[in-house]
């Protein structure tokens, strides 16, 4: 099951404050001792982010800070992004 399939199946089966946390949020270097890149084009994790937000998951990085690029950077810094995360998990 895919992340999207597993947060759908738990939103549907939730109870009012619970969220399901589907995971670290695949942007940007996947690794800070062997550089290997990320198989998701940008548009990819951007799709990634907003699920995330929707789904009210935590908005944990798996990525190197040392290596993040400034559109991923700026991308996990947006105000609105982590304004919709936050309130899916008030509502």
């Amino acid at each position: 099951m895919d992340h999207g399939h597993a947060a759908a199946a738990a939103a549907a089966h939730g109870l009012y404050g619970v969220r399901p946390d589907i995971d670290m949020l695949p942007v940007g270097e996947m690794s800070s001792l062997q550089p290997r890149g990320n198989r998701l084009s940008f548009a990819q994790q951007r799709v990634a982010v907003t699920l995330w937000s929707v789904f009210g998951s935590p908005l944990v990085l798996g990525t190197s800070l040392v290596r993040t690029a400034p559109q991923t950077l700026a991308m996990v810094t947006n105000k609105k992004v982590i304004a919709m995360a936050r309130d899916a998990v008030a509502s």
